[in-house]
């Protein structure tokens, strides 16, 4: 019996993000892509638009 879970990767379009992205997503793991500019065509991955910035004083 495989367990799959749930993988959130910070840096998703980064290179080391994008192959940590491509290999959950091989394994059948829900991934949650973070990243400043998400874009995913995969069903299994759900990209996710995160700014470190956001909610911080000028």
């Amino acid at each position: 019996m495989t367990q799959h879970m749930t993988i959130a990767v910070l840096g998703a379009t980064g290179m080391v993000g994008g192959r940590v992205v491509t290999e959950a997503s091989q394994r059948r793991h829900r991934v949650l892509a973070l990243s400043r500019k998400p874009s995913s065509e995969d069903p299994g991955v759900t990209p996710v638009a995160v700014d470190v910035n956001a909610g911080l004083p000028p």
